[in-house]
């Protein structure tokens, strides 16, 4: 019965593998580096990160392995709270960084959609 019980946690811990690899490349194309182990997102979500710990005690079926392994994800050494203590960042500082320079282009004084209005020659602040 036990083996059948570990099969199947096996059988879901993959699915749940494919579910998490997806939102890791999401989130590093969306925000670069945001899943590394310094980062509290990278503690979630990355690599040997919450989930990634979760996983694969499922796919091992040993579920207090896992249940140790996330506890040391959120306070152990290099952990979520021991990394935002440090100053790690959130791991979203990417993602900003991206959407503010893209604003910058398309709204920018300097041949964005404000330019005329703003900067230049008659503009506002011309």
């Amino acid at each position: 019965m036990l083996g059948g019980l570990t099969g199947l946690l096996g059988g879901v811990g993959s699915i749940l593998r494919g579910a998490n690899d997806a939102v890791n490349g999401v989130a590093e194309a969306l925000s670069p580096g945001s899943t590394d182990g310094h980062t509290a997102i990278g503690n979630l979500i990355g690599g040997k990160g919450l989930t990634d710990d979760l996983i694969t005690g499922l796919e091992s079926g040993d579920l207090t392995g896992a249940v140790r392994d996330v506890y040391d994800d959120i306070v152990g050494p290099g952990s979520l709270i021991h990394n935002l203590g440090e100053g790690r960042g959130l791991g979203l500082e990417g993602l900003v960084d991206n959407v503010l320079g893209t604003a910058d282009g398309l709204l920018g004084t300097d041949g964005g959609l404000l330019g005329g209005v703003l900067g230049g020659e008659g503009g506002l602040l011309g």
